[in-house]
């Protein structure tokens, strides 16, 4: 009965922001709405403001639900967005009326839950460590964020389709420049420091001492003998896969 009861009351403060802002609804206003007393409200929300967060998290909440992993991270975005426009009266308001953390924090929940869906998603084998792909989900999730909020800063007059593919572009334009910057390595020689064999793809992994752990793929290599983790070696480089690299040892 309370979660019948906070979700009649988040549809009044809904229905009220249709026609007026934030901070010229007061408690009596919902209660009213909802045809409650005031007390009742109490019983459920400290204030106004309990209530919105409680919305948002349950906006969050429905727009994810059921909806954690995509078939392309796009689609995923897009729903998103599409989420928002139909609250676009209440997304507005609370940017209006509220802290700016409040409608990120928001958006980090909605967003971070895609993104990590959608990484999950690319690597069934497990073969990406938890944090690195909890720095991937946040990587892309404050970069999403900030574009949104800039959307919602201009009363949301874009259209998201557009909106979409402009963040659609810039992670196709960065994958690009990192399968050109590989291609360049192919050929060359590099000193790889070996992590240990790895048994699903059948040969050892390494980095290059000018690889970032969180960002950069590893080097993939084969060797006639035994590699101990930890060793330096020289790595010829012949091909390049999904962002890694793929050598043998040079004798």
């Amino acid at each position: 009965m309370s979660q019948v009861t906070k979700r009649a009351l988040e549809a009044s403060l809904k229905k009220l922001l249709l026609e007026r802002p934030l901070d010229k609804i007061t408690v009596t206003d919902i209660a009213e709405d909802c045809g409650i007393n005031r007390m009742t409200f109490y019983y459920h929300f400290q204030d106004i403001y309990d209530l919105v967060e409680w919305a948002c998290q349950e906006d969050a909440r429905r727009i994810l639900d059921g909806k954690r992993t995509y078939t392309t991270w796009q689609e995923g975005f897009r729903r998103i967005l599409d989420g928002l426009i139909d609250n676009r009266p209440f997304i507005l308001n609370v940017y209006r009326s509220v802290r700016r953390e409040q409608v990120e924090t928001f958006l980090f929940q909605v967003t971070h839950g895609l993104l990590m869906g959608v990484v999950e998603e690319l690597d069934p084998r497990g073969e990406v460590r938890e944090e690195d792909k909890a720095f991937l989900a946040d990587f892309y999730k404050y970069a999403f964020v900030g574009l949104v909020l800039d959307w919602i800063r201009t009363g949301m007059k874009g259209e998201p389709a557009e909106l979409a593919r402009r963040v659609e572009l810039v992670v196709d334009l960065q994958s690009r420049i990192m399968d050109s910057y590989n291609e360049e390595r192919l050929g060359t020689v590099m000193e790889v420091l070996c992590e240990g064999f790895d048994s699903q793809a059948g040969c050892y992994v390494g980095r290059t001492y000018a690889d970032s752990v969180d960002i950069d793929g590893h080097v993939y290599f084969t060797a006639a003998g035994l590699v101990p983790a930890g060793e330096f070696v020289k790595v010829r480089i012949t091909g390049v896969s999904d962002g890694d690299l793929t050598g043998e040892i040079e004798d």
